[in-house]
């Protein structure tokens, strides 16, 4: 280099230590005139317009600073800075690895990296990074905010949460780890203590919007809607664009039943993010509750539009397909339900495969899943392929005997049970055979019926009185819905009053209260059969059911124990939501034709189902006598 234009590069290096900015510009300028390729020269100065934030010119000048062989780690390192900012992140993560290349590992090219590989979707390596990057210095808030933002994408929402921890552990300012910590332990079903780190990030940042859009998603799984909707406003309040917010707010409404005004806000979301596909899966929603359900698939199309692995919006679609008594195209979509329900294959995958129901005489291993009436619901398919296989199937073992009994050329084992890899072929959900079995209604309707037996002695000891008896059951206790399936009891009230009849209580759990309350306010008191244990003795509740001249229930495993022994049943059924899909809208259900449907009004009361229910049963009191 020229005398001179070194001593003008420490002139120039001298001013801009010292914070000369302006002084130490003009010097590089007049010495890049001079010698363009300058390093040094061409690093400084983009330092400088990068201070001043003009992030275009300083890439620019980084560029011709390593053009250089010679060029300094720190140019290439400022080089990936730049790139990251203008979201140019394959060019950054090029430069950060030569900066490595030159220097050896230092955190801040390290870390970076990372954070380019996060926004490339290459969460491993990005991990990776951090990893090394972690080893050069264990102190860094940031860097446990990034990893824990990775164990986010890869659903390893513990390992997020120990992260945020230790950020926060070193900067408890930092509301966005309060923020994301409560997102981590939302998606865990942690809602309590999700609230109190939504409130911590509020207090924090009073008017960070995010925090009230997240506060009120997790009162909104909490049930506690109207808070929730209180939130969202708020944070609408703040931001009036903010999508989510717009989206949320309406699914909200929608549980508080304000449909209109549902799907006016769900709507707002689309026209500000037309390419949000939650909100076309929300308006899908709102619209199958009410029952418009071409309009239904409509915004599911629309939203695998825009994302076509959007496993929550196919399972939505396939539910209102199966609904609908569209089999084929709602069973192929039904498999999306492993990304929502919380199911793992018992054997490893790469040894033992998933069963596609073409390879005959082999060793297949069902798997249950779901909830027990599920499992009897599914149970129906086995036979069919049990000719041509041996099968083998992990079911709830409050269920192996009466399935033993049901279906014998099926071996049954309690899920849980040890199993020997290299006794199977295949391994298959239960729930999967129905795409296996079921076209159309055609094929339904073979395998509509009774399908499991009852213990004749068992059954026999309950029948020790000539009385018309009639068994109730009334609630489900699943968690998401659970609420809408289910009726108080002292809402059946008219139909003690008004029939002659034996009724026995079928429903299993704490239910003293509720059956002493009905007793003193109706004719006809509720039987309790002593040293059942009607939760646990499944088989023993089979016994019952078969013992009575009709069973009266909301859609629970009663429901699905007295179909498959084709017990009359009267079923007290949901107008639309917490009806799962196998309860279609007919009067006769065509899985279980000794069913007969009783619908809730579009007002979601009771009323005339209850009305209804007590004609029939009266009826059937007077067929007996």
């Amino acid at each position: 280099m020229d005398t001179n234009n070194e001593h003008l590069l420490r002139l120039a290096e001298e001013n801009y230590l010292r914070g000369n900015y302006p002084f130490a510009e003009e010097v590089l300028k007049n010495l890049i005139k001079v010698d363009g390729l300058n390093s040094k020269a061409n690093e400084l100065l983009a330092y400088i317009y990068g201070k001043k934030g003009d992030f275009e010119t300083s890439l620019q000048l980084l560029r011709n600073a390593t053009k250089s062989k010679n060029c300094s780690p720190e140019s290439l390192y400022y080089l990936g800075s730049c790139l990251l900012k203008i979201e140019s992140f394959e060019e950054a993560l090029q430069a950060f690895k030569d900066s490595l290349e030159k220097a050896g590992d230092f955190f801040e090219g390290l870390h970076d990296a990372g954070i380019a590989c996060s926004r490339l979707g290459k969460t491993q390596d990005a991990l990776n990074y951090y990893k090394a990057a972690f080893n050069c210095n264990k102190n860094s808030p940031e860097l446990y905010f990034n990893i824990a933002l990775i164990y986010d994408q890869l659903e390893k929402y513990e390992d997020a949460i120990k992260n945020y921890d230790e950020s926060i552990k070193l900067d408890s300012s930092n509301y966005q780890a309060w923020l994301n910590k409560g997102v981590s332990l939302k998606e865990i079903g942690k809602y309590d203590e999700a609230l109190l780190h939504f409130d911590h990030a509020i207090n924090l940042q009073p008017e960070y919007f995010k925090a009230w859009g997240n506060k009120g998603a997790a009162l909104n799984e909490m049930k506690r809607h109207g808070e929730a909707l209180e939130c969202y406003e708020e944070a609408l309040r703040i931001n009036s664009d903010y999508v989510e917010a717009w989206s949320n707010k309406g699914l909200t409404l929608n549980n508080l039943r304000q449909f209109d005004t549902a799907i006016e806000c769900i709507e707002k979301a689309i026209t500000l993010n037309p390419q949000y596909v939650e909100a076309w899966l929300n308006k899908a929603i709102v619209l199958n509750d009410l029952k418009r359900f071409e309009e239904a698939i409509q915004c599911c199309n629309a939203a695998i539009k825009i994302d076509s692995t959007h496993h929550e919006t196919i399972y939505n679609k396939s539910l209102i397909n199966l609904s609908n008594k569209n089999f084929d195209s709602g069973f192929k979509d039904y498999e999306s339900r492993f990304k929502k329900i919380n199911f793992s294959f018992p054997l490893d995958l790469n040894e033992v495969p998933v069963w596609n129901g073409l390879k005959k005489n082999s060793q297949i291993l069902v798997v249950g899943e779901q909830g027990l009436g599920d499992e009897i619901f599914y149970s129906r398919f086995l036979n069919n392929h049990a000719t041509d296989n041996q099968i083998t199937t992990l079911v709830d073992k409050r269920l192996v005997n009466i399935f033993s009994r049901s279906f014998p050329k099926v071996k049954f084992l309690s899920r849980g049970s040890h199993l020997e890899k290299s006794s199977f072929d295949y391994q298959i959900p239960m729930g999967s055979l129905a795409k296996l079995t079921i076209k159309n209604l055609l094929d339904v309707e073979k395998l509509s019926g009774q399908f499991l037996t009852t213990t004749p002695l068992a059954t026999n000891k309950f029948n020790n009185t000539a009385q018309f008896k009639c068994g109730i059951s009334w609630k489900s206790t699943n968690k998401e819905i659970g609420n809408a399936k289910s009726i108080d009891l002292i809402d059946l009230k008219e139909i003690f009053n008004n029939s002659e009849s034996d009724f026995i209580n079928l429903q299993y759990g704490n239910v003293q209260d509720e059956l002493a309350k009905v007793s003193s306010l109706s004719r006809n008191p509720i039987r309790q059969i002593n040293g059942i244990d009607l939760f646990n003795d499944i088989d023993e509740l089979l016994s019952i059911i078969e013992s009575c001249n009709i069973i009266i229930t909301t859609c629970n495993i009663t429901a699905h124990l007295a179909g498959s022994i084709g017990k009359k049943t009267l079923l007290i059924a949901p107008y639309s939501r917490g009806r799962i899909w196998y309860w279609h809208y007919d009067k006769i259900n065509v899985w279980y034709p000794s069913i007969k449907q009783f619908f809730q009004d579009s007002d979601f009361t009771w009323n005339n189902a209850i009305r209804e229910i007590t004609k029939e049963l009266e009826q059937e009191i007077a067929r007996k006598n």
